[in-house]
């Protein structure tokens, strides 16, 4: 959108809104409650580009080394749910890679991040 700034006519920005009680993802926009609405630093930006339009496109190039990461499995658990979650089994064929019967943050292989407990190794492939 930056770049493209003199073509682009509009543009949307989502989740857009988000209750401060019931938030279910972040980042949002705007921010409500039942008397007040807020934006987040995000809407400033988002605004200010809406405002000012540049008239100039700055040619720039760039050379890196190409990168791909290699993507690994994992599982999210929310936090606010941990407690309905009995038990976790991670399988790949006939091999048990993670057998976990109570969640915890102090699991193996868990790790709080967000609001959520993350269940992941790195040796867990994407097939």
């Amino acid at each position: 959108m930056e770049r493209n700034q003199d073509i682009v006519v509009m543009s949307s920005y989502a989740p857009l809104f988000a209750n401060t009680h019931h938030t279910v993802w972040k980042p949002n926009l705007i921010y409500f409650d039942g008397t007040r609405t807020y934006g987040a630093p995000s809407y400033y930006v988002q605004k200010m580009f809406g405002q000012n339009r540049g008239d100039v496109v700055v040619d720039c190039q760039v050379e890196t080394e190409c990168y791909s990461p290699e993507i690994h499995g994992g599982l999210g658990v929310s936090l606010s749910q941990l407690g309905q979650v009995e038990g976790i089994s991670v399988i790949s064929g006939k091999d048990t890679l993670l057998q976990l019967e109570v969640l915890t943050s102090h699991s193996l292989s868990c790790e709080v991040f967000e609001d959520a407990l993350w269940i992941g190794n790195a040796s867990w492939q994407t097939y």
